[in-house]
């Protein structure tokens, strides 16, 4: 398939198609989630220049839908960074670049992308909901009692207090109640033992 679409990218580049069937052929991927092909197509509108913030942060999605944000990170953080330079209002755009840094499991990054975004975009439960997340991922990874620990489970409960959809702020403050059970059994079970 890759072969195929390179082959076709090349074909229509010389006949002069023009950049405009090229991306319209890699959204027509994109909307079918066929991310591999779509990923060849952008590249292809990429080296004819293309001049969208839109395309440039698809090709990030695609390589994060690929499995290829970790290998990838810093492809897929220049076309998040050219998606921003192109249009610095787009909020997709800073969503895109936390979620490789998420995913390429840069969690300090990420988290300093999403407090820029909530900076940003403040009455978006749902940004901050993705915030949360990612701040209960870094509390489950880390070591209880540490300060990143601490620091994350503080902004955790800000974020709840801040949170005005209830739905959103139910989900938030289960991460909460997870991580409190989580914080008593370990006690529990280090003085049973002692």
């Amino acid at each position: 398939k890759i072969v195929v679409a390179l082959l076709a990218v090349s074909v229509l580049s010389l006949v002069g198609a023009g950049s405009a069937l090229i991306k319209n052929t890699a959204d027509s991927f994109y909307e079918n989630e066929e991310y591999m092909s779509a990923y060849s197509w952008y590249k292809a509108s990429a080296n004819l220049n293309f001049t969208d913030d839109e395309s440039a942060r698809k090709v990030s999605v695609c390589l994060r839908n690929l499995g290829r944000a970790r290998s990838d990170e810093s492809e897929a953080i220049r076309y998040t960074d050219k998606a921003i330079a192109r249009s610095k209002n787009n909020m997709a755009n800073y969503v895109e670049k936390a979620r490789v840094y998420e995913e390429a499991k840069r969690f300090d990054r990420a988290i300093s992308q999403w407090e820029n975004i909530i900076g940003k975009a403040l009455h978006n439960d749902e940004y901050k909901l993705r915030y949360s997340k990612v701040l209960y991922k870094v509390i489950k990874k880390e070591e209880k009692g540490n300060s990143k620990t601490k620091e994350a489970y503080e902004k955790l409960i800000l974020i709840s207090e801040q949170t005005k959809d209830l739905d959103i702020k139910k989900e938030i403050n289960n991460y909460k109640l997870n991580l409190q059970t989580g914080i008593k059994n370990l006690q529990f079970n280090a003085n049973k033992f002692n």
